[in-house]
């Protein structure tokens, strides 16, 4: 589904896995929780859980990529297939949708396109009909809350599209410690590992203990280059 969570410590009592499990969390994210925690260290505790949202919380990739899609297409004539995002995916919006067009010789207007991104993304693609969230991801973050966890969302989009997002997923924002956004982070964007770090300073939990949950992909270790676990 997208979703990668490497975990290399163990929680005292309850472990993660433990609040996955009680959460009623897929068998899938459980399943990964125990096999990293098996083989993982046991030395440092975990205060935070720090989540990306695109494609770890709640399944919008692709639905971005159509309406990035649609945008090129009719702000600047560039007809692309939608997977050709999938190299610019979890970097900013910015750069989503500018290196595409790069790619095809056309310099675009930043601000422009990504209003009308945001605009197109959430009239047509995620207004809220349907519930985008992953199964087990509300589940997870509630009990990592009960478990005494701190929790936040550290995402490379835009609040506006963190709004839509957890909203279309039927996951209040108000479970979230703190949210970090891209336009509301002063640094450098995925793939640094800056903004996980915002996110534990914003919690008030510095690395190793904050726990990262990132899809990885492409973009590499960024929790455990943030001095996390990732």
């Amino acid at each position: 589904m997208g979703c990668r969570i490497a975990i290399r410590v163990r929680l005292a009592a309850p472990t993660l896995n433990d609040c996955a499990r009680r959460g009623g969390v897929s068998g899938r994210w459980r399943q990964g929780v125990a096999r990293k925690m098996a083989a993982a260290s046991t030395t440092a505790p975990v205060e935070a859980v720090l989540f990306d949202m695109d494609g770890v919380l709640v399944s919008s990739d692709r639905i971005s990529r159509l309406a990035a899609r649609d945008v090129l297409k009719d702000l600047y004539a560039i007809d692309v297939d939608p997977e050709v995002f999938l190299a610019y995916t979890g970097m900013g919006e910015g750069v989503f949708l500018a290196g595409v067009a790069k790619a095809h010789g056309v310099e675009i207007d930043v601000d422009r396109t990504k209003a009308a991104f945001f605009e197109t993304y959430l009239a047509k693609y995620c207004d809220g009909s349907e519930n985008i969230s992953f199964p087990g991801a509300v589940e997870l973050v509630k009990a990592c809350k009960n478990a005494g966890l701190k929790v936040a969302v550290a995402s490379a989009a835009d609040y506006i599209k963190v709004q839509g997002n957890l909203a279309a997923g039927r996951i209040d924002i108000g479970l979230f410690d703190a949210v970090i956004s891209a336009d509301q982070f002063v640094g450098k964007l995925k793939p640094n590992p800056d903004i996980f770090l915002a996110a534990g300073e914003a919690l008030g939990v510095a690395p190793p203990r904050p726990l990262c949950g990132d899809r990885g992909c492409h973009r590499g270790d960024r929790g455990g280059a943030a001095g996390g676990h990732a």
